[in-house]
């Protein structure tokens, strides 16, 4: 049995990185934009995951995992955003009672970051 980290994970995870900070700025940009505008802190996040989450897939499929884009991993990608989007909204909830919203917005993606990579290898890219 191979060991999960190996040189090609490392690798993996590695591209995963780049391509998800990449994502990750352009996500956190039209939160940031859209709660400078609305002051609305869950609608901004909310639209920013959705956009995200599409422009993530396609990057993650094509230049993390070399997989092909299908419509069956698209739903399976969303599900898993969905949920890890759950976990944002839980982690945002509690953080923006303690800090402001700005850094509250920037540790909830942290952890959301965190549960990405463990769905998107394991489950949406599994080989």
């Amino acid at each position: 049995m191979q060991s999960f980290w190996s040189t090609k994970e490392t690798l993996t995870i590695i591209r995963f990185g780049i391509w998800g900070a990449i994502n990750t700025l352009i996500g956190f940009s039209i939160i940031l934009v859209l709660q400078h505008v609305t002051g609305r802190p869950f609608i901004s996040n909310t639209a920013g995951f959705a956009i995200g989450g599409l422009i993530g897939y396609c990057l993650h499929a094509k230049k993390t995992f070399s997989a092909q884009p299908t419509k069956r991993g698209l739903g399976k990608y969303m599900l898993t955003l969905a949920i890890g989007y759950s976990i944002n909204i839980l982690a945002l909830s509690f953080l923006i009672q303690h800090m402001s919203p700005y850094a509250a917005q920037a540790l909830s993606i942290l952890c959301y970051m965190c549960y990405s990579y463990l769905t998107a290898r394991l489950v949406v890219f599994k080989k």
